[in-house]
């Protein structure tokens, strides 16, 4: 995945995604998704979905951006170093489970 240049999607700026299907916004830990009209094969509950949230802690569930009935709970909470030296943060859930 390339990302380019700034784009303005639902009158927020946006990272467009060369060829791809949207645009990503970093916003306070949380990494939210804009998609373009007709990528998704329906309409979601609500816009822009949130992808990642990096705030999140051991224990807390997080709602699937794609299904609102499947949840992912955090298990564990680590970071990765990047080639380039640097690390980012890096959560594993467990399977999902339905909120019902």
């Amino acid at each position: 995945m390339e990302i380019g240049q700034d784009t303005m999607l639902a009158g927020s700026s946006y990272k467009a995604v060369i060829g791809g299907p949207g645009g990503l916004r970093d916003e306070e830990g949380k990494v939210w998704f804009y998609p373009y009209e007709g990528f998704l094969p329906y309409a979601p509950d609500s816009l822009p979905l949130l992808l990642y949230d990096f705030e999140l802690q051991v224990g807390d569930s997080f709602q699937a951006p794609l299904d609102t009935a499947y949840w992912l709970k955090v298990v564990e909470r680590d970071s990765v170093q990047l080639l380039d030296g640097n690390y980012r943060g890096r959560l594993r859930f467990e399977e999902g489970y339905s909120s019902d």
